[in-house]
């Protein structure tokens, strides 16, 4: 009688892991996905060996994105760190990556002899260099700066001697100038005796 036989192959299908985390620094937030072969983002997972993923980090209403840190495995995956766009590589091994998600900075400098203050609270009583505090993504800030001889600020959109108010789209530094008042000083001094 004739007879037939079928032989049944498993093919082995080697996968490897993506894990995306998030981080911060100032309490930003946000959300990482994984899209693979071109398909639709969702939650990152495994994939089989020369998969082409794309890990896609969003942030939240407040925050902004400022980059991957800690990329390893696939080859091309540390080519993401510091980058601000969509990590993109080809899968060869077990990759971890981070997103780091933070809320914009303002940085206020004086230059000379005066103080700024912000409201919402934040920045109090600067008087030098590299005073810094978080705020949430588009939150308007306004400087007040305080002191004699004050001379304007840096950004182009605050003209004048007023106060100063910024609109936090992105990491912002702002330079209060205080001019000194050294001619004044020199004639009421003149009057004293006092030479210079």
């Amino acid at each position: 009688a004739n007879s037939s036989i079928t032989a049944n192959f498993a093919v082995n299908v080697t996968l490897f892991s993506v894990t995306a985390s998030t981080g911060t620094g100032n309490g930003g937030g946000g959300i990482v996905q994984c899209s693979v072969n071109g398909g639709a983002a969702g939650a990152c997972g495994s994939y089989p060996v020369g998969t082409a993923v794309s890990v896609v980090a969003t942030p939240n209403g407040v925050s902004l994105f400022s980059g991957w840190s800690g990329g390893s495995g696939s080859s091309l995956n540390a080519n993401c760190n510091s980058a601000t766009g969509p990590c993109n590589f080809t899968l060869t091994g077990n990759t971890t990556l981070t997103a780091n998600f933070n809320r914009p900075v303002l940085t206020v400098n004086v230059a000379g002899t005066g103080s700024v203050n912000s409201s919402p609270a934040g920045i109090t009583n600067c008087t030098g260099l590299n005073c810094q505090a978080s705020f949430d993504k588009g939150a308007v800030i306004t400087l007040t700066a305080s002191g004699t001889g004050f001379s304007g600020w840096s950004l182009g959109s605050c003209p004048g001697t007023g106060t100063c108010q910024v609109t936090l789209t992105a990491s912002t530094a702002v330079t209060a100038t205080f001019g000194s008042d050294r001619k004044s000083t020199r004639l009421n001094s003149s009057h004293l005796g006092i030479s210079y």
